[in-house]
């Protein structure tokens, strides 16, 4: 775990300056002060963590979902960063980002049947009903496909 390789790191970075650098000091190594209080602190915090380990793997889990033992989760987790870090930063991608509003595009479900956008995409995530990339990249597409079916294949938004 990381943090154990910090204070492991933390620990015998004061064994290496209390002990090994003989012109500048004279020491016991492991047995100098320093070392021994870093050894301290090594046992302790071990010692907490196993008191709370049920706990601590439960955070971690929410904190990063790629520790979850539901590989679906992780699966979910990958794909909502591949839209919101990726592709909602392409420059210009606004328009794809939420659905299209009726009100400023009153056509725009008359002629598109199967609107899909990025937003959707996300909610689609959240719910689990991507369980493999063929389907995500089926609704990923489907933007593109709209786009080109009510803009035209040579409009900006269709292709950048």
């Amino acid at each position: 775990q990381w943090w154990v390789i910090c204070i492991l790191v933390l620990c015998h970075g004061s064994d290496l300056w209390s002990g090994t650098t003989k012109h500048l000091f004279v020491s016991a190594g492991v047995k100098h002060p320093l070392t021994q209080i870093a050894q301290s602190m090594v046992d302790l915090c071990d010692m907490k963590f196993k008191e709370k380990e049920d706990k601590l793997v439960r955070l971690e889990k929410a904190i990063n979902p790629l520790l979850d033992d539901d590989d679906q989760v992780a699966f979910s987790f990958i794909l909502d960063n591949i839209v919101t870090q990726k592709m909602m930063a392409v420059a210009d991608s606004w328009p794809f980002h939420h659905p299209v509003n009726k009100k400023f595009v009153p056509d725009y479900y008359k002629v598109i049947t199967h609107p899909m956008d990025l937003e959707s995409v996300r909610k689609n995530i959240s719910k689990h009903k991507y369980q493999n990339r063929d389907v995500f990249l089926r609704d990923v597409e489907l933007v593109l496909t709209n786009s080109i079916k009510y803009n035209g294949k040579t409009h900006g938004l269709s292709f950048h």
